[in-house]
């Protein structure tokens, strides 16, 4: 067997086999345990639930797969790679197995394979009580939605509120003044976003306790200390200008440059006017010879030589002056912005608390106020029980809090012995994809690890993934060489340590040679660029397709979303399917936009906009035209008359029934009354009606401003195989790859800083503790503002480099470049870091146009027989089908459906969940008639009717901690001091299944339960109770 440290972190770069290496080291884990529960105590933690059910689907299936194999059959590579790592025989790793599986599958929701807020999740509801929050919290995943709420109530309060009011006129005034939109709610709903980001957290809080007087005196006195800065710089001014008038020389200087300056200053001219370190003069101010011309007579060569230290100190000391007051001004310009946010951060915890609602940002947050500064922290002695090893993938986008909240776990397993097994932790991430940095990723803290500057005793053993198996040789050589070449132009130091050689540089591990165009345009404007490049990628995709490749090989990645839509829109025009997340929002389809301007008609008689819209969408889905003339009479009747004008086109309207009805049975009569078809965009639809009703109320013209917040993020879930071009953003394309890969508008400037801002600390002599900065500049003279602004170019280097890595290695065969021609060679550009690459490397093109390696021919693939169609999920597709998927192989329907229920049933509370949880399945693959039916006769069996009623408080598969282990009854059901408990089992009756439920009943008694009804209910095409 392989030895290996119990403490790993495997450096991964791009296509470097990393899903392979966790799966292998995951299914060793369990291989190698002498308890075949061993997957309870394993912690297997992603970012994202498509990352999560990849990782549990890669399990599942090749335990699948190794329990299929016979001695003596050709086996996969994992499977080889297993019986080395693990030193078993074939026929172990086969019997061994087909065992776990089995017992995974019956207990399928202790697979811990979670995304971190999941986890986080988990460990606050379990912990409810120990951190102060009441048990029935919700959690509100849309955040934003919440904020806006936040902002709508602090805004209703304008005019009884004095102070507010007078502060929201100044706000309005300043965001008028900056060009901002001039909608007060879109504005401070920009500005206050920042509450929700954690790395901003620390500063937002530090203000809470200030009240909106002590940002005000803030601002005051800043504009008073400039005054008096001011005032100093005047003086400092009179006085070199009398002495230049003493010696007779103010103008002998050469351009008179320096007098000119100091002249400015006297006569007034504003700071941000004021040219403080750019000019010539100023960057040889030290040498007097530069003062004069060749001409200028000895005598006056000599005195102006002889005050150059009287010019040098009063320059440096209006440079220094100048400088404060530049960032005074800068800070001045968000005090007003900052007291909004504190009263916006005011008004969302009042929210909160009145909802009982948690966002997923506290968890985080929640547990590191109770944790820190505890040597053992109470909320992990037990949790530490639970889990022996820890799997973390894309570590680099991990947040510092994060890190800081699961340390104490992966501490106490790694110096923890469990029945003789050593507990271990496996981290894995690349620094060089690295590009969530907006959101809290740190990439330093891995990069510390990396060099075992850590705070867990244990030093990691650093194992660098070293090949490349993803992408053809040309594609690899040219990332090799391209980011080697692109490290040396970066001035960030950290840059120069993740792209080092042994970080950087993999082994291709295909031989196919592949290809990698760049070519360049000429686009003085961002609208050029938006007519041009949409043509380059259109003619290299029908390139591509005449080459034989799928459409839906084909990637094209942006970083803005105008990009995208740009390309989108063009491809569409020149019949090119495409796929993109414009295509997929549930507002974009023609049917939604029809059902919802007839909703806001309804909500609003006098929103003539919504009715004009409403009977364009109709017609139009109708496919049937509306004359000008008709539709301008329409538009002219009063709402009685139009709604009954409608029936003349075959639409039968009540509404008085309409105002009868609850919110989604009034959506689904609109549906019904415009003969709107049903399709995967008004689903989706009709789910968000669903939940709103569910979580909120059912007030329409709530749902109308909610939906109106949301529309814009709002998405159907597709399948990935049908014939269509992707477009995606880099960052949602991280994880994935494509045969061919088009980047256009590669011409991203790195050391551009204007969307970023700074916080900068406050003399203890101001009222707040921190200022903000939302347009820092390039001003010098004060180190420590000099210092925050340096740390943004190198964060800014950093952030467009990772994502442009993240681009270029996502083609596996062909990657397809266009950027532009710089007019300045200097420009720190991503444009001219691929013309120095050319350069260098000596390439040669035509018109701008440069190939390396070389295209291959596809094989011809036959043509799909079925239309372009999109198939659509819910929320709950990716596990439901993987586990059906899985099961399904066991050739027992009976069974399968069973699994898939028990699933299903922990989901539900009472009967009204049922619909909601069936809405979300694929209608194509599973007979939801079926699962209905059988998941209504578990929920109104006489015997189990009450514990899905509000008589009874419901738990279903929560974590219960006795005597150092982990149980989770399916279902547990509490009344006063009464509990029952409920198991769902598959398969075969089993005195196993009644002695766990027995257990269960035992635990219960010992905190002093009555256990009052103990029911395994057996679930396949039939449902079966046994009470015991």
């Amino acid at each position: 067997m392989e030895k290996q440290s119990n403490f790993t972190i495997y450096n991964a770069s791009a296509g470097s086999g990393k899903t392979f290496t966790l799966s292998l080291n995951y299914l060793s884990k369990l291989l190698l345990s002498n308890n075949i529960f061993s997957f309870r105590h394993i912690l297997a933690i992603t970012f994202t639930n498509k990352a999560v059910g990849e990782m549990k689907s890669r399990i599942l299936n090749s335990l699948q797969e190794f329990s299929a194999y016979k001695i003596g059959d050709e086996t996969s590579d994992l499977f080889k790679e297993v019986v080395k790592k693990t030193a078993l025989q074939p026929k172990e790793v086969i019997s061994k197995s087909e065992k776990i599986l089995r017992f995974l599958l019956d207990h399928y929701a202790a697979f811990e394979v979670s995304t971190i807020d999941a986890f986080t999740h988990k460990v606050i509801r379990t912990f409810a009580k120990d951190l102060n929050l009441s048990i029935n919290f919700d959690v509100e995943l849309e955040a934003n939605e919440l904020l806006a709420e936040a902002v709508d109530r602090l805004i209703n309060r304008v005019g009884s509120d004095e102070v507010l009011t007078q502060l929201l006129i100044d706000y309005t005034i300043e965001m008028v003044n900056d060009d901002k939109s001039g909608n007060i709610k879109s504005d401070i709903l920009e500005t206050a976003s920042l509450i929700l980001s954690e790395n901003d957290l620390p500063y937002i809080e530090a203000l809470e306790s200030f009240s909106v007087q002590d940002f005000v005196e803030t601002k005051q006195n800043l504009e008073s200390q400039n005054n008096e800065l001011e005032a100093q710089q005047i003086e400092i001014v009179k006085q070199i200008l009398a002495v230049f008038d003493a010696h007779d020389v103010r103008a002998e200087f050469k351009r008179n440059s320096i007098p000119k300056f100091f002249e400015k200053i006297i006569n007034g001219s504003p700071q941000k006017k004021l040219n403080i370190d750019g000019t010539d003069w100023m960057m040889t101010i030290d040498d007097p010879s530069t003062y004069y011309n060749k001409t200028t007579p000895d005598s006056v060569k000599s005195t102006l030589e002889n005050l150059s230290p009287q010019i040098v100190a009063a320059y440096e000391q209006c440079k220094l002056i100048s400088a404060q007051i530049r960032v005074n001004e800068k800070l001045c310009e968000s005090i007003t912005q900052l007291s909004v946010i504190h009263l916006v951060k005011i008004e969302l915890e009042l929210l909160k608390e009145e909802k009982n609602l948690l966002l997923i940002s506290d968890f985080n947050q929640k547990i590191n106020e109770q944790i820190k500064d505890q040597p053992t922290p109470f909320i992990y002695e037990r949790l530490g029980e639970k889990f022996q090893h820890y799997f973390i993938d894309e570590f680099q986008d991990t947040s510092t809090m994060q890190w800081q909240n699961i340390a104490p776990l992966v501490e106490n397993a790694l110096g923890t012995s469990f029945n003789e097994e050593q507990g271990s932790a496996t981290l894995v991430g690349d620094p060089k994809q690295s590009i969530y940095a907006w959101r809290g990723g740190d990439v330093h803290q891995f990069m510390n690890l990396i060099k075992g500057e850590t705070s867990i005793p244990i030093p990691p053993e650093t194992l660098t993934l070293g090949s490349n198996y993803r992408s053809a040789k040309t594609i690899v050589n040219f990332n090799n060489r391209f980011f080697e070449l692109a490290k040396s132009q970066m001035s960030s130091p950290l840059i120069h340590e993740i792209y080092t050689d042994d970080k950087l540089k993999q082994v291709p591990k295909k031989n196919n040679k592949g290809l990698v165009r760049i070519k360049f345009i000429d686009a003085k404007l961002k609208a050029d660029e938006l007519e041009i490049y949409p043509v380059e990628v259109y003619q290299c995709i029908t390139e591509k397709i005449e080459q034989g490749f799928k459409l839906n090989e084909i990637c094209v990645l942006v970083r803005k979303k105008d990009e995208g839509i740009s390309i989108a829109n063009y491809l569409k025009s020149q019949d090119i399917n495409v796929m993109s997340s414009e295509t997929l929002l549930i507002s974009a389809n023609a049917q939604v936009q029809e059902l919802t301007n007839f909703l806001n008609y309804l909500n609003d008689h006098e929103n003539l906009e919504a009715k004009h819209n409403f009977l364009k969408y109709h017609f139009l889905n109708q496919s049937q035209t509306l004359d000008f003339k008709t539709h301008k009479s329409l538009l002219q009747l009063d709402f009685k008359m139009f709604i009954k004008a409608l029936s003349d086109y075959g639409i039968s309207f009540d509404i008085q029934k309409f105002q009868r009805l609850g919110l989604y049975n009034a959506v689904e009569y609109c549906l019904s009354s415009l003969h709107i078809e049903g399709n995967a965009y008004v689903q989706f639809f009709l789910d968000e009606v669903f939940q709103f009703g569910e979580k909120k109320n059912n007030d329409l013209t709530t749902f109308l401003s909610d939906w109106e917040l949301k529309s814009a993020s709002r998405s159907i879930s597709t399948s990935s195989g049908f014939n269509a071009v992707n477009i995606m953003t880099i960052h949602k394309s991280k994880g994935l790859e494509f045969p061919v890969i088009i980047y256009p508008f590669a011409n991203q400037k790195y050391h551009d800083i204007g969307k970023s801002h700074l916080w900068l600390p406050l003399d203890a002599k101001f009222k707040i503790p921190f200022g903000l900065i939302k347009t820092p500049g390039n001003i010098s003279g004060l180190d420590f503002y000099e210092k925050a602004y340096q740390n943004l170019i190198y964060e800014k280097e950093l952030d467009c480099l990772n994502v442009l890595y993240v681009a270029l290695t996502r083609a596996s065969k062909e990657l397809h470049i266009f950027s532009k021609n710089e007019s300045d060679h200097n420009t720190k550009a991503i444009s001219n870091l691929f013309k120095n690459y050319i350069e260098v490397e000596g390439i040669q093109g035509e018109n701008d146009d440069y190939f390396i390696g070389e295209t291959l021919p596809q094989t011809s693939a036959e043509e799909d027989s079925e239309q372009f169609q999109l198939q659509f999920f819910g929320q709950d597709k990716l596990e439901v089908e993987l586990v059906d998927e899985v099961k399904h192989s066991t050739k027992n329907q009976a069974v399968s459906y069973g699994l898939m229920l028990h699933d299903l049933l922990a989901k539900i509370y009472t009967e009204s969940d049922i619909k909601r949880i069936t809405s979300t399945l694929n209608p194509d693959h599973l007979d939801l008639k079926f699962i209905q039916q059988q998941l209504e006769a578990v929920v109104k069996h006489p015997n189990l009717a009450p514990y899905f009623s509000a008589e009874w408080q419901s738990f279903n598969e929560r974590d219960i901690f006795y005597k150092g282990e982990v149980f989770r009854p399916d279902k547990f059901c509490v009344k006063d001091n009464q509990v029952a408990i409920i198991d769902y089992k598959t398969g075969d009756k089993s005195k196993q299944h009644e002695q766990q439920l027995k257990q269960y009943a035992t635990i219960f008694e010992s905190m002093n339960y009555k256990v009052s009804a103990l029911i395994l209910v057996y679930i396949s095409d039939q449902i079966e109770l046994i009470n015991l």
